[in-house]
């Protein structure tokens, strides 16, 4: 991800309409990057047993086994439950 900061003045007038910005203040912009394919390393250099655990969790996924939550507070709940399981 990268980020960009920009003066509200340096923005078109359009976009600053739009998005109700003050021309005055100074904004932080935030990308986030796709990634393709020929970003990623070669399926050779990861360990075969992470491998495995991404094609079960696919699946698992495809066959409908997930866990919906309401909102974000309740899925780091979760992961904190999780995180405290591994230690």
């Amino acid at each position: 991800m990268s980020t960009t900061v920009i003066k509200g003045s340096d923005l078109l007038p359009e976009i600053i309409a739009r998005l109700h910005l003050n021309p005055e203040k100074v904004y932080e912009i935030r990308e986030r990057r796709e990634y393709e394919e020929e970003d990623m390393p070669p399926e050779e250099m990861i360990r075969e047993e992470i491998i495995a655990e991404v094609e079960k969790s696919s699946q698992d996924y495809r066959e409908g086994k997930g866990t919906d939550y309401k909102n974000m507070a309740e899925l780091k709940d979760a992961m904190s439950k999780w995180m405290s399981d591994d230690a």
